[in-house]
């Protein structure tokens, strides 16, 4: 679930090990690459820590960051 707050769209998965958390990072990067868009983002072992916000738009949140929120959660779904 995407949280919002003043600081954008924050969302954190746990995935079952690193390899797994990997793989879901390659293809958040092909969107990222898709839709000229970067996010902030990191990543400890199984965990990835995303945030999301339109850095020129005063760091609000715009109809580009929930594209990418809603592309990431199709992602996800996908098991």
């Amino acid at each position: 679930m995407w949280i919002k707050n003043n600081l954008g769209l924050e969302k954190e998965s746990t995935f079952k090990d690193f390899n797994d958390a990997y793989e879901f990072m390659k293809k958040v990067a092909l969107i990222d690459s898709e839709l000229d868009y970067h996010p902030d983002w990191t990543n400890c072992y199984n965990n990835i820590y995303i945030r999301l916000y339109t850095f020129n738009k005063k760091n609000s949140i715009t109809e580009r960051d929930l594209l990418f929120a809603s592309r990431i959660d199709a992602l996800t779904s996908i098991k």
